[in-house]
């Protein structure tokens, strides 16, 4: 019992898991939003006289950063969900645990939940990364062939 409770400690959880995983998204909008602009600048700078590689190359990218950055607002909805659930387990738990030292009946239920939703929010992330890195990799490719 004792683990559960120091497991979905108020303090601990948000301290340290809170907090790397804001900086991480920010990491990541900040990153996709300069690329973005970066990429609208040169998309703008077209004209008549560039090639299909480069205006492929840049829509192909512009997109990306755009699903890159919707991803990451979805990240941040469901990390706001999760962070809610684990705020209700642990309140559930101090409160049972001044009464009878039992656990609050639907626990497995959310911890389920929360299970879920942090393998959604790992499998998102690694596709923002992706998606950053094809535009990333485009966006290099754009500045090696630029006239």
């Amino acid at each position: 019992m004792n683990f559960k409770l120091k497991l979905y400690d108020l303090d601990a959880w948000r301290n340290i898991h809170v907090q790397h995983l804001r900086y991480t998204r920010n990491l990541y909008f900040i990153l996709a939003s300069s690329m973005l602009g970066y990429t609208l600048t040169q998309f703008k700078s077209f004209n008549n006289t560039e090639n299909d590689c480069h205006i492929w190359c840049s829509i192909i990218s512009l997109f990306s950063l755009i699903i890159s950055i919707i991803i990451g607002l979805i990240i941040t909805r469901s990390e706001s969900k999760n962070y809610k659930l684990k705020y209700k387990i642990s309140r559930a738990l101090e409160r049972k645990q001044y009464k009878n030292n039992t656990f609050p009946d639907n626990l497995k239920e959310l911890e389920s939940q929360c299970s879920n939703l942090e393998n959604l929010n790992k499998n998102l992330t690694i596709c923002q990364e992706i998606a950053i890195i094809i535009a990333l990799i485009l966006l290099i490719l754009l500045m090696i062939i630029a006239p």
